[in-house]
């Protein structure tokens, strides 16, 4: 037999969990009765809590048993037999356990007694046996006189060697095999017949072993492991409590309430028991979980609903019932109707959308609909944001005034006035500028209106008898939008825009014809400049060599310029023949578009252009001569 300390046990301890050789299984602490209850009783046949295992490498559990065998508490009376300790073991490592496990607990007013029993032990540990041909426990509490504990061992046995039942504590030690460990070695701190009395409890336990292994670890370090323990016939219990005195009300506040229930009473008096005091108020019952016990002589609940008239209050506890006191229910008051005192804003288009404001009294969160004209608007879509005010969104309605109402569960107010306004007629666009406002018959001229009412995407323009749909035009702002004329035969025509809301006064935009006789044969007004004329100085003399020189006599880039080109004589200047005064003309033997010419540029250009042929004509004279 070897003995080990407990300083050992613990620096055995320490070493091991510094080389994370090995862990330690914590020892059961058996419950003890401080917590119990008066008139509480336990008892427990079998208990094993047993662990141990190495760190590694590997880790491996070598030990284990953790089970409660017929374990039972009061009250309720309960028992347990338990005929083959093995079946009800369950898993184990390392640990068996065969016999038969009993245990009883019962309380009554009278007493508490707790009693288990194991007999035929016989179990293992690492291989090492512990046997007994019975361990018993028993603890009694009788609500008059002194409690008692008493325990019965017989033949016990610790890894072969017999312990004396009732001595003082034993340790018994032997060899075993622990993966890990050299000389490892099992002990066991046996102690038995363990009894306790108090004045208002007692406790017993046949049998108590605490288990450690010792050994040494490849490294040479020696260590301790705590294993956990055994024990059997293990009961307890608690004297019960003197016959408790019911409670008595004596006051309640406030004493009258709505039917509707809601209202906080406080309750005063004595015996109250936080957790286990109940109030009856008329026919309901208000369990103790609903109910607050602010010390044992005040307690306090919230009504529940009931009709109109006196009921009785009580509180009950488990040492029984109180007197009544008397609550009253009060019936609500007659709902008021709302009441309709203004509205703002009192008008609106036909289209509805318009937030009004309801003032007056009596309006109800959620309990509020609005009628306006023939249309309801429910609880859900009015916001009440005081009893006095509450808005809504008008809804489309007919042009003319309309009754306004709020309704609440008490009633309907009486009516206010809004009115709706038609929708003012649209304005037709209006056109007051074009520019350009002449180009060629080919069409292509962007032209540009102005004035107002111009819709994007919906205004057309009509220019003579075509109408240009208004995905062809680009509406800029509502006072310009632009154009592309389209071919049209040479004359003035109006143009006018429209839109959803009617066609604008005209404008004149006029279609000019390309001017024959040009050395292409399609020369066309197209520009704008100050002055054309300037720089058609015919000289003097008769040049035909250089007076008919179509390459510099029509210069599209400097204006119609004959300076040196066409020398017709002086009998034809055409530098003050071709001011047009009215801005400047521009030729072009191109064909391109022409914008912006007066009549009296028009007029001068064709005259030009009669003197040139004059002037070829006369030319072809002289060489043939």
């Amino acid at each position: 037999m070897v003995k080990v300390r407990h300083s050992r046990v613990q620096k055995g301890l320490a070493a091991l969990l510094a080389t994370g050789v090995l862990t330690t299984a914590a020892a059961l602490i058996v419950p003890g009765v401080a917590a119990a209850a008066p008139g509480d009783a336990a008892a427990t046949a079998l208990r094993l809590a047993i662990t141990g295992a190495t760190a590694g490498p590997p880790a491996a559990t070598f030990v284990a048993a953790n089970a409660v065998i017929a374990d039972v508490t009061a009250p309720p009376d309960s028992s347990a037999n338990v005929a083959n300790i093995a079946t009800a073991l369950g898993t184990t490592t390392a640990v068996t356990a065969t016999g038969v496990a009993t245990a009883s607990a019962t309380s009554s007013a009278s007493a508490a007694e707790g009693n288990s029993a194991v007999t035929t032990f016989a179990g293992t540990v690492l291989g090492q046996n512990i046997t007994a041909d019975a361990l018993t426990g028993r603890a009694t509490c009788p609500s008059s006189g002194a409690p008692t504990a008493s325990t019965v061992v017989t033949n016990l046995s610790v890894f072969g060697a017999a312990v004396t039942a009732g001595g003082p504590t034993a340790t018994v030690s032997a060899a075993v095999t622990v993966p890990g460990l050299t000389a490892a070695t099992l002990t066991a701190t046996v102690q038995t017949r363990a009894e306790q009395t108090t004045t208002t409890a007692a406790t017993a336990r046949a049998l108590d072993i605490a288990l450690r292994v010792t050994g040494t670890t490849t490294g040479g370090t020696t260590v301790t492991i705590p294993l956990g323990s055994l024990v059997a016939g293990a009961a307890s219990c608690v004297v019960p409590a003197a016959a408790p005195t019911p409670p008595a009300a004596t006051g309640i506040t406030p004493d009258r309430g709505p039917t509707a229930g809601g209202t906080t009473v406080t309750l005063t008096g004595s015996g109250f028991v936080p957790g286990a005091t109940s109030v009856t108020i008329g026919t309901t019952t208000i369990p103790a979980s609903a109910v607050t016990v602010t010390s044992p002589t005040s307690l306090t609940f919230n009504t529940p609903a009931n009709p109109a008239g006196a009921v009785s209050v009580t509180a009950t506890t488990p040492a029984g019932t109180s007197g009544p006191q008397t609550f009253t229910y009060i019936p609500p008051a007659a709902p008021t109707p709302p009441a309709a005192t203004g509205i703002t804003p009192d008008r609106g288009p036909t289209a509805g959308g318009t937030t009004v404001t309801l003032t007056g009294n009596g309006f109800v969160p959620g309990a509020t609909s609005v009628t306006i004209g023939t249309t309801t608007i429910p609880a859900s879509a009015v916001t009440v944001t005081s009893p006095t005010s509450l808005t809504f969104n008008t809804p489309a309605n007919p042009a003319g005034a309309v009754s306004v109402t709020a309704t609440t569960p008490a009633g309907t107010s009486g009516p206010q006035t809004f009115t709706y306004i038609p929708p003012a007629a649209p304005t037709p666009p209006a056109a007051t500028g074009i520019t350009p406002d002449r180009g060629p018959t080919a069409g292509g001229t962007t032209v540009t209106l102005t004035g107002n009412g111009f819709v994007p995407g919906a205004t057309s323009v009509t220019i003579g008898t075509t109408t240009i749909p208004a995905s062809a035009v680009t509406v800029t702002s509502p006072t310009s939008l632009t154009f592309n004329t389209p071919a049209n035969p040479a004359g003035a025509v109006s143009v006018t825009a429209t839109t959803p809301a009617g066609t604008s006064g005209p404008q004149t935009f006029t279609f000019l014809a390309p001017v024959a006789g040009l050395p292409d044969g399609s020369a066309q007004v197209l520009g704008a400049g100050p002055n054309n004329g300037s720089g058609s100085n015919p000289g003097s003399g008769s040049n035909p060599g250089s007076g008919s020189n179509p390459g510099s006599g029509f210069n599209a880039g400097s204006g119609f310029n004959a300076g040196s080109g066409f020398n017709a004589g002086s009998g034809f200047n055409a530098g003050s023949g071709f001011n047009s005064g009215a801005g400047a003309t521009q030729l072009a033997n191109t064909g391109a578009p022409v914008t912006d010419l007066t009549t009296g540029a028009i007029t001068a250009i064709a005259a030009g252009v009669a003197l040139l042929a004059l002037g070829r004509r006369r030319s072809t004279a002289r060489h043939a001569r």
